[in-house]
């Protein structure tokens, strides 16, 4: 399945630089975006604490429209 996320420039820009850092450190000439959106999703699978930090920043989101 694929998807489509639209990022602010900012955001695209700090998920850039993670994605070279990550690349650097495992010693990568590049690191693809999906990459490393599937490992932030296994994590947030196996993790109860980083899915309720999401469902909570998702919420005080929602609250502030």
């Amino acid at each position: 399945m694929r998807i489509t996320v639209d990022l602010s420039p900012l955001d695209h820009r700090h998920f850039r630089q993670h994605r070279e850092t990550l690349a650097e450190q495992l010693g990568l000439p590049t690191l693809p975006a999906a990459v490393v959106i599937r490992a932030l999703l296994t994590e947030l699978a196996e993790q109860p604490e980083l899915a309720s930090t999401i469902r909570n920043r998702i919420a005080a989101e929602i609250a502030r429209k």
